[in-house]
């Protein structure tokens, strides 16, 4: 939190010091908020990126950088098939999911020649935790969307690699809060010494906007939130 915001609160407190009941009551009203089904909302980013999961194309990390997807496939598939999109993100939660990892629009070239130009749809989902005042525990996923298209020959490698474009968004903030990008770098993409495969890092701040408990009208500034995406991108025509 910025000094600016933490210099504010501390103003309300000396201030407002009556108030101090309703600041507790109010966060914890916003935690049995967040864990009642009926109030959650799963974006259509993080829909896509289920779907690419439970299909095949994807890998879920815990915290400990332990690959999880087998796992949890198997034993959430039930809500994949009802299409419970709410009962899987609140299970990537209750798993301790920290990373996701989806690939999309793979094999799908656009002309069968020597040279061709073949789409790609990476994405990372980071789980990102607030762990101060006022909001100490909230969670929320940041999503880091690659897309692109890259030249690949047909004898066997990627002949060029042109920079990606890069979008992100969010999934499980609340109505209440907005997130808002504050810097993002892309590294240049290099290319493996066999040229099959293309990696680059992208490196993202992001702030969110959250009002302040017991207070009307006045917004707060959560972060800023530093997250590193890795992607690599595996020629696989």
């Amino acid at each position: 939190m910025s000094k600016k915001v933490a210099s504010l609160f501390l103003v309300v407190f000396i201030l407002t010091g009556l108030l101090a009941p309703a600041y507790a009551m109010e966060i914890e009203n916003e935690g049995d908020a967040d864990a009642d089904n009926s109030t959650v909302t799963v974006t259509s980013d993080m829909i896509k990126v289920c779907n690419l999961v439970f299909d095949g194309n994807g890998e879920l990390y815990n915290s400990d950088g332990d690959d999880v997807t087998e796992n949890f496939i198997i034993k959430y598939n039930d809500f994949y098939m009802n299409k419970d999109y709410i009962s899987i993100v609140n299970a990537f939660n209750e798993e301790g999911i920290s990373n996701i990892y989806a690939h999309g629009n793979k094999n799908s070239a656009v002309q069968p020649i020597a040279f061709m130009d073949i789409p790609y749809d990476e994405v990372v989902v980071h789980l990102v935790t607030q762990n101060e005042f006022p909001y100490n525990g909230k969670s929320w996923y940041f999503i880091v969307e690659a897309t692109g298209t890259y030249v690949y020959q047909i004898s066997g490698y990627i002949y060029s690699f042109p920079t990606p474009t890069i979008n992100v968004s969010y999934s499980g903030l609340g109505e209440l809060f907005s997130g808002s990008l504050t810097s993002i770098n892309v590294t240049t993409p290099v290319l493996n010494s066999s040229k099959n495969e293309a990696s680059f890092t992208v490196t993202t701040q992001h702030e969110v906007s959250c009002p302040i408990p017991g207070l009307d009208y006045i917004t707060g500034t959560l972060g800023p939130f530093t997250n590193v995406s890795n992607f690599k991108i595996v020629a696989n025509y």
